[in-house]
């Protein structure tokens, strides 16, 4: 009899373990499933907030082209900006489009990204054709550029509500079923609703544009200058560079990465690395963690940018301009050559403003544009060149400058920076050679940043 309970109480401990055993499983399983199913709201969400961004950014460089417009002073000018203005009116709506946002009625708002860049492309063919731009047409510019601020400004606001995490898309998109299946009509809660509405209401006394010409939204494709003959390093060296680079040993493969600049993919799940797998360059980074409290200035912070570029072999470079975000100051650097600022080979670095940590590296458009360049000889002066300019400005200061045209190919241009009447600061390209008025940029300082848009 005591043989046999001994052995109940065995088999009773036995039953135990199994439980327990079996619990433990279970909790593991449902761990892993709540993980993989936060992981996948979590990449909607991302999905989301980018294309919301990617919206507002666009927006804000129509506002911009419509400002540069106001002030540009040739048809060549004028013609290039109303070419941008149609290629982020596209971007916009495409943004816009993979949005969860079929339930409201944009029609207005999809006629001005349609018509705005049309109608700069049609006045800029009546100056090309030697028509003199009338005070209506710069008034018409100041109306596009109002309306566009206003949309910005409304965009920015919902973006700040989703980025604040005052609200989220999964909130949206459950409203927007729940709703539909109710037979609604207010498929958003709340500032969401009225934020896409009040920007549809934005656009109800906005006049129909008459334009000539095509909608256009190409933009060309470029390759990479410095892969260019380049053999294919292994997966293995290429980790080497990540790991060199971001300072993380703990750097994986994580995949391949296609389009015009292949890459190998690392990661640890804090570090993000591409490495071009033609040559082994080291070509982007970023990590993921929350940044404390600013104990850095932003000059300490390019300091550190700089030395951070001189240690992985990038030196011919001087800091152009910064930005603060979220506790980080990102610092845009050119190419620097024989006196003569390249702002085709840019990289940016992200320093944290805590600690100072390299929080990302972008030197991708440095990998497309940069080349050996012969030395850079003016043929026409700097006082010949300012002559060219409109006379709505003041030249503060020239200096000499290689920049993108729109194409494949780079100007060499006389940097003007010059204040308007009304006190903005605006940066004006002028072909050394030619005299052409090539590019306008506006200068923005504040707080937060040296902005150039």
């Amino acid at each position: 009899m005591h043989r046999s309970i001994r052995m109940s109480r065995r088999g009773f401990v036995r039953l135990i373990s199994f439980l327990t055993a079996g619990l433990v499983v279970f909790a593991t399983m449902s761990c892993v499933y709540h993980y993989r199913n936060t992981l996948a709201k979590r990449h909607i969400e991302t999905n989301y907030l980018r294309s919301l961004e990617s919206l507002s950014m666009s927006m804000d460089n129509i506002k911009t082209s419509l400002n540069k417009g106001i002030y540009s002073n040739s048809p060549q000018m004028l013609s290039e900006i109303s070419g941008r203005l149609s290629a982020e009116a596209s971007s916009a709506k495409m943004s816009l489009s993979q949005l969860p946002v079929s339930e409201l009625n944009l029609e207005n708002t999809n006629k001005f990204l349609s018509q705005v860049g049309n109608y700069a492309q049609s006045i800029s063919k009546r100056f090309s054709d030697g028509e003199e731009l009338t005070r209506e047409d710069r008034d018409n510019l100041h109306s596009l550029l109002s309306h566009a601020e206003n949309v910005s400004n409304q965009i920015w606001d919902v973006e700040s509500m989703v980025s604040g995490g005052h609200l989220t898309f999964e909130q949206v998109v459950h409203n927007v079923h729940e709703v539909g299946n109710s037979g609604g009509s207010n498929a958003y809660p709340g500032h969401v609703s009225s934020g896409f509405e009040n920007m549809e209401r934005l656009f109800k006394d906005f006049p129909s544009l008459i334009y000539d010409g095509p909608f256009s939204d190409h933009l060309m494709q470029v390759s990479p200058r410095m892969l260019e003959g380049l053999e294919t390093v292994s997966k293995e060296d290429a980790l080497v560079t990540a790991k060199k680079a971001s300072g993380s040993e703990r750097l994986e493969y994580a995949s391949d990465q296609g389009g015009k600049m292949p890459a190998f993919a690392f990661s640890d799940g804090e570090t993000n690395v591409s490495v071009t797998q033609n040559g082994g360059l080291f070509a982007y980074m970023l990590r993921y963690r929350e940044v404390g409290e600013k104990q850095i200035s932003s000059d300490r912070a390019i300091e550190l940018a700089k030395a951070y570029l001189n240690s992985i072999g990038h030196e011919n470079v001087v800091h152009t301009y910064f930005e603060q975000s979220h506790g980080v100051c990102t610092i845009t650097f050119a190419g620097f050559i024989d006196g003569v600022t390249v702002y085709t080979d840019t990289i940016k670095v992200g320093v944290a403003l805590d600690d100072g940590e390299i929080m990302s590296f972008d030197a991708r458009a440095y990998i497309t544009a940069h080349h050996n360049r012969e030395t850079k000889v003016p043929e026409i002066s700097g006082e010949e060149a300012a002559m060219r300019l409109s006379p709505q400005l003041t030249v503060q200061n020239a200096k000499l400058a290689v920049i993108p045209s729109s194409g494949e190919h780079e100007r060499f241009c006389w940097e003007f920076l010059c204040k308007s009447e009304n006190g903005n600061n605006v940066l004006v390209y002028v072909n050394a050679k030619t005299g052409a008025e090539e590019q306008i940029l506006l200068l923005r300082i504040s707080d937060n940043g040296t902005f150039v848009v």
